[in-house]
């Protein structure tokens, strides 16, 4: 939704977008992929962005999965919940990819969702340099707290067909030559990680 917002305001033309977090649209059913696919089709948009659920495969995931017991179920049954969501990207990105067309993912660093059976095909597309990736710290493209400004280090993983976004995100790691706002915790917006997400 924030992408969107963004090519707004610098005056682009956009499609409807769909956030499973912010609308009645549910990703993981067929009827919420028809609805991707009726839109893809009805609007032909030249660069979809897409993001799925974060949680379940990042970082933040692991230790809770090797905690055990509750905290590895959870996790568990957050990655069944997600997996017709990764399901839906999976088609998303090999259909657009095959039609010749753009496409751009971001996942956190680190992130096992291209680990998941349902991201082979995707895999591949990697494999035979169909689909670049390339690693982009946060503070480097304007993820910064609501609170107090400061950057946001989140590092992500950007997947894409475009050679111009390649260069364009090629080197935007961080020196380390500034200070962080860690994602744990509250300000006075709320959860600082879910805000990081939005």
């Amino acid at each position: 939704m924030g992408i969107t917002i963004l090519a707004i305001l610098a005056g682009l033309a956009v499609g409807a977008p769909l956030d499973s977090s912010s609308s009645s649209w549910d990703a993981s059913t067929s009827q919420g992929y028809k609805h991707v696919c009726h839109d893809l089709l009805c609007e032909d948009p030249y660069l979809p962005v897409s993001t799925q659920p974060c949680y379940p495969w990042g970082n933040w995931s692991r230790p809770n999965i090797a905690k055990g017991g509750q905290a590895a179920l959870t996790v568990l049954e957050l990655r069944d919940q997600g997996r017709p969501i990764l399901k839906l990207v999976a088609k998303v990105i090999v259909g657009r990819v095959k039609a010749k067309q753009h496409v751009f993912v971001e996942q956190p660093a680190g992130s096992s969702w291209l680990e998941e059976e349902e991201l082979v095909e995707v895999v591949k597309l990697i494999e035979e340099g169909l689909l670049i990736t390339t690693g982009v710290d946060g503070c480097q493209v304007g993820y910064c707290d609501r609170e107090n400004g400061l950057p946001h280090h989140k590092p992500s993983t950007y997947l894409t067909t475009m050679l111009t976004a390649e260069a364009l995100f090629s080197g935007m790691t961080c020196g380390r030559d500034h200070q962080h706002q860690y994602l744990e915790g509250n300000n006075c917006f709320g959860s600082r990680a879910s805000q990081a997400f939005v």
